[in-house]
C-alpha cells in the first residue's frame, strides 16, 4: 500500500541501523545515542550486530500472541484502530490473529520479485509478504543532543524499518489533523499527571 505525501504513522521498529559516515569515527561516541534510544525502545527485544561502519539492531522473533497483545494495547491507549496490520483482508478482527490459521514470520533478504538483484526485509502473513515501512526521513530527532554534530551535518545516520500498524488516514484523505491532535492530547493526560492543574490543562492545537 503506497500513499503520496507525509503523514503520521506508528510502527514497531524491526531493524535499527546506525551508519557512521567516517571510517575513523570513534564508536564510543554512540553511547549518548543508545542511552536516548533506550528511553523510547526496549533494547532487550533486539539482537545487536557490530560493524566497522556502524551497528545493527534486529528485532528478535515475536509470536502472534505478542502481536495481538501489542495491537490491543495500542488501541486502548491511543483510542485508534490498527489500520495496516495484518495486511490480509481475511483477518478483519484482532481475535483472528490468535487462530490456528494465522501464520506470521519475519524474513530478511527476501527476493520478492525474483532474482532482480534486490532483496527485501519484511514479514509474511500466511502467503502474503509485506515490506517493512521506512520513515520519510532518517530519524534525526534521535540524533539531536547526542554530541554527534559535525561541521555541517550529523556524523552518523540512523535508519529504522517498521512493522507499520497505523497511519493517519484522515491526513491522507483530507489534510485533516484532528486525529493527530486527539492522540497528542490523549498522551499528555498521563504525561502531565503529576503536574499542576494549570499544566494539566495544556492542549495541543493547530495554529494559523
Amino acid at each position: 500500500m503506497i500513499f503520496i505525501g507525509r503523514y503520521l504513522a506508528a510502527g514497531i521498529p524491526a531493524r535499527i541501523h546506525i551508519y557512521c559516515k567516517s571510517k575513523n569515527f570513534d564508536k564510543s561516541r554512540l553511547k549518548k545515542l543508545y542511552e536516548k534510544l533506550s528511553k523510547y525502545i526496549s533494547m532487550d527485544l533486539y539482537s545487536h550486530k557490530e560493524y566497522d561502519t556502524g551497528d545493527l539492531f534486529v528485532l528478535k522473533d515475536i509470536s502472534k500472541e505478542e502481536i495481538y497483545k501489542t495491537l490491543c494495547e495500542f488501541k486502548k491507549v491511543t483510542e485508534q484502530d490498527y489500520t495496516l496490520f495484518p495486511p490480509d483482508d481475511e483477518y478483519s478482527s484482532l481475535e483472528e490473529i490468535l487462530s490456528n490459521d494465522f501464520k506470521f514470520k519475519i524474513v530478511y533478504g527476501y527476493e520478492k520479485y525474483g532474482k532482480n538483484g534486490r532483496k527485501y526485509n519484511g514479514y509474511f502473513v500466511n502467503e502474503n509478504f509485506r515490506e517493512f515501512d521506512i520513515g520519510f526521513y532518517t530519524e534525526l530527532w534521535l540524533l539531536r543532543d547526542c554530541d554527534l554534530t559535525g561541521s555541517f551535518d550529523y556524523e552518523v545516520d540512523i535508519h529504522i524499518e517498521y512493522f507499520d500498524i497505523w497511519m493517519d488516514i484522515d491526513k491522507i484523505d483530507s489534510e485533516d489533523e484532528t486525529t493527530l491532535l486527539a492522540i497528542l492530547n490523549k498522551f499528555k493526560i498521563k504525561s502531565f499527571a503529576n503536574c499542576s492543574e494549570l499544566t494539566k490543562s495544556i492542549l495541543f492545537y493547530i495554529s494559523g
